[in-house]
């Protein structure tokens, strides 16, 4: 057990790490990692070009018991895999400094083994599948054919994070989704998965868009929907883009272009 005197400087040390107020309880383990080897820690990550050392340290505090010898092993590991940004991989799943690359392995393996082309790829969208158990991956694959998803692994493929969604939050989109009018809900979430992710506002104000451009009601569904992961500060370059090709802009152009990215 730490003494109070120990205690005392983590809680101040800790607070600096966080930007928080001064905590009373460690949020580590109390007999490891001196509170002298945390800057050398952080310096070590920063060298490797770690943006926010910080914020992976609060998401992964085991980091803070890791040689720095084992952090350089784990990035070579992953560039060796054919990863090409392994330090984007890590900052945004830190808990990867915690694998052993031989499960880095077998999750690649069970990806390609269940019919996915470029696992690779789909671990670089979404870094935490890397921590997910097959046997979870296998029983989503599952519940997806079981709402009526005639390709889930290409909705996986497509959207990662679909993988940590919970099946309460997805039957209650489905439901939303077809409460609001829109037809073939499952072979549209199919073409655009991200929609599952949407909150219910969100996509409620982007219908009243469409609305506002133009279009007949089905447009205000299936475009509104769509648009929900569209930033706010595409509407105007978008208009402009409709008006340069004198384009009426209604829901069906405005996506057009967006989805050309010729704006």
């Amino acid at each position: 057990m730490l003494d109070k005197h120990e205690m005392a400087i983590r809680s101040v040390y800790y607070a600096d790490i966080f930007g928080g107020e001064k905590i009373t309880r460690s949020p580590f383990p109390e007999h490891l990692w001196p509170v002298m080897s945390y800057p050398e820690k952080i310096k070590g990550l920063t060298d490797r070009g770690f943006k926010d050392p910080h914020k992976m340290i609060a998401s992964f505090p085991s980091i803070l018991g890791l040689a720095l010898e084992n952090i350089d092993a784990k990035i070579k590991g992953l560039t060796d895999r054919g990863f090409k940004d392994p330090h984007k991989m890590i900052a945004s799943f830190p808990s990867i400094l915690g694998l052993a690359l031989e499960n880095i392995d077998a999750k690649i393996k069970g990806l390609t083994d269940r019919g996915f082309k470029n696992p690779k790829g789909i671990i670089t969208k979404h870094s935490p599948i890397l921590g997910f158990a097959i046997e979870n991956i296998d029983a989503k694959i599952s519940g997806l054919i079981a709402r009526g998803f005639k390709d889930p692994h290409k909705m996986i493929a497509s959207f990662p994070p679909i993988l940590g969604l919970a099946f309460e939050n997805i039957d209650a989109k489905i439901k939303g989704l077809t409460d609001r009018g829109l037809k073939d809900v499952q072979e549209k979430v199919v073409l655009s998965p991200q929609i599952l992710s949407y909150s219910f506002e969100n996509i409620d104000r982007k219908m009243r868009l469409c609305r506002r451009l133009g279009g007949n009601y089905q447009d205000f569904l299936d475009y509104g929907i769509i648009f929900a992961g569209m930033s706010p500060k595409n509407y105007i370059p978008i208009l402009r883009k409709c008006r340069e090709l004198e384009f009426s802009p209604s829901p069906k152009n405005v996506f057009k272009i967006y989805r050309a990215k010729s704006f």
